[in-house]
């Protein structure tokens, strides 16, 4: 198995200055996954699915560290973090980012949820449009004073697009232009290319909730299709503003979330040396050596062997 949160996170530096940045694009970008068992149910948590636009995809965990500094220049080096979850690998939707979008929305643009966002049969009990914070928020979300009693959990994929065959990232590029010395030139400055990953467009994602005294006083479903509402027409994730991030409700029974096809770690059994792409040779002990046997005199004279 291919944890794809070791690969991109310590995998990914482990070699430098020497790099195998596209020997785990390679990886990265192509590992399969396909439908787990079905969860076992009786527990209290509402769910809701919801399925990636399938142009151009979602963006999550850009703001995660992730650059050699400066080390190397190798042009495939994926320069911008994604969220990909420590145990499984996958990528996933914080709780604080599921939470934060649905807060802002009702703290900061309550006239729209309760016009466009809340279905009739629960705005009576709100009140209005001014009372939405006070009235529902607040039990929802918390404020300074008193906790929410909602629980927001992770997001996690559980069936990938049809057109993905199996896959859940992709490679994209954002060519940001900013001057920052002088903001009024930015439009004339050289452009800055930059990689990132994404989750491919047609990925479903599986959205938890605990709502506590909320499901009795409230109805659940309909506290469901507030939330369903306010992602489809809000979007999540970064660059949501020029079109990422973008959610349509589907019908899709599965809450667990996805798991591997792919057995073989190509990573592990290639040499690190850049550009080589011959077979590592195996440990005594199990598990496989940094380099080929060429490559690993090679690194041993420039000292660049691993412990």
């Amino acid at each position: 198995m291919t944890n794809l949160s070791y690969l991109f996170n310590v995998k990914y530096y482990e070699s430098l200055p020497y790099s195998n940045f596209k020997g785990i694009n390679d990886v990265l970008f192509s590992q399969q996954y396909k439908p787990a068992k079905p969860a076992q149910s009786g527990d209290r948590l509402s769910s809701l699915s919801l399925r990636v636009a399938d142009y151009p995809g979602l963006l999550i965990g850009l703001g995660y560290p992730h650059d050699a500094g400066g080390v190397t220049d190798d042009k495939d080096e994926v320069t911008l973090g994604i969220s990909l979850d420590y145990v499984t690998g996958l990528p996933y939707i914080p709780g604080s980012t599921v939470k934060g979008v649905l807060r802002s929305a009702f703290k900061h643009h309550s006239e729209y949820v309760f016009e466009d966002a809340m279905p009739d049969s629960l705005k009576s009990s709100v009140g209005g449009a001014d009372k939405l914070w006070n009235n529902l928020g607040i039990p929802l979300f918390g404020d300074e004073k008193n906790p929410g009693s909602a629980v927001f959990f992770d997001a996690f994929p559980v069936e990938t697009g049809g057109k993905q065959g199996g896959r859940l990232l992709g490679r994209e590029n954002i060519t940001p232009h900013v001057n920052r010395n002088k903001p009024e030139l930015s439009g004339l400055t050289e452009p800055n290319p930059l990689t990132l990953m994404k989750v491919l467009g047609g990925t479903v994602f599986c959205f938890k909730f605990d709502l506590g005294g909320l499901a009795e006083k409230a109805n659940a479903e309909d506290l469901l299709a507030v939330f369903e509402n306010i992602f489809c027409d809000l979007g999540i994730g970064a660059k949501t503003n020029v079109g990422f991030g973008g959610l349509e409700n589907c019908e899709c029974s599965a809450t667990a979330p996805l798991t591997y096809t792919s057995k073989k770690d190509d990573v592990a059994e290639t040499c690190e040396y850049p550009g080589c792409t011959a077979k590592k040779p195996t440990k005594p002990g199990g598990g496989f050596h940094q380099y080929c046997q060429q490559h690993h005199q090679v690194m041993q004279k420039k000292g660049g062997i691993r412990p």
